[in-house]
């Protein structure tokens, strides 16, 4: 296969990709190798520069996104679009699950003051977070933690891209004011 043949075959697979994809499986898919796939990439994202899309490395694996320059368009053209958003409690979850991994429902319950019964089942239900283990404790309560599905959902690379606990600080006493922030830091 041609490099231009290559790099053809690799963008349609990646515009076409429901998810990101690891050079492992885009090298398995294409029968390059992983080191070819790479430098085909490289040159990918070089052709895509000065273009409405982008090649973004995201939660262990490449996609394609629209340029950042066309935010406000796309933005247009989805109004009117019917989309089922998370409720505030469910995003008020999944980032406690996110920063606290694993966690238990009781604990999150308790970080909250409120059950989260249901905004579980709605994160599990969407893929972001998912039952991870049991805790070593009476009950063997079930642990929680975030999925590749919640990386790609936000833009991560990992974990580590999650914005401080510190920057949520002015937000105590306001929108928050049943989340006890401080526990949350440790």
């Amino acid at each position: 296969m041609s490099p231009k043949e290559a790099k053809k075959i690799l963008e349609a697979i990646l515009f076409m990709a429901a998810e990101p994809l690891s050079l492992e499986r885009l090298a398995e898919i294409t029968g390059l190798s992983v080191e070819e796939v790479s430098g085909f990439l490289v040159d990918l994202e070089k052709d895509f520069h000065d273009r409405g899309v982008r090649l973004q490395k995201v939660a262990g694996g490449y996609r394609m996104v629209a340029c950042p320059e066309a935010e406000k368009y796309l933005i247009e053209m989805s109004r009117g679009q019917k989309r089922n958003p998370l409720s505030p409690a469910a995003l008020e979850v999944l980032a406690i699950v996110a920063y606290m991994q694993p966690i238990t429902r009781v604990e999150i319950d308790e970080i909250r003051g409120v059950s989260s019964e249901s905004s579980i089942s709605t994160l599990l239900d969407r893929g972001l977070i998912m039952e991870i283990g049991r805790k070593d404790a009476p009950g063997r309560p079930i642990l929680f933690g975030t999925t590749k599905a919640f990386l790609v959902y936000f833009g991560l690379k990992d974990l580590t891209q999650l914005p401080p606990i510190s920057e949520f600080q002015s937000l105590e006493g306001s929108e928050t004011e049943n989340i006890n922030l401080s526990s949350l830091e440790e």
